[in-house]
């Protein structure tokens, strides 16, 4: 395993929460899971200080995947 991947283990409920937020059907989260990219949702994590931060971040950056690779 990655060492990134070891900071940030990106889980289906992380993208479930991020389906919620904008207003998406959390039926995809595993779908979806399967195709972003772990090692850029982890480095993006690494931005913050505190796991809140870290949640973030990682939030953000799974949440431009979707939108940036039209994955929905």
């Amino acid at each position: 395993m990655h060492a990134l991947l070891m900071a940030w283990e990106t889980t289906v409920e992380d993208v479930e929460n991020v389906l919620r937020r904008m207003n998406e059907d959390i039926a995809l989260a595993p779908e979806l899971h399967d195709k972003l990219d772990h090692e850029d949702i982890a480095r993006a994590a690494l931005n913050g200080d505190s796991i809140e931060e870290q949640a973030y971040y990682a939030y953000e950056e799974i949440r431009r995947q979707i939108l940036e690779n039209t994955i929905i």
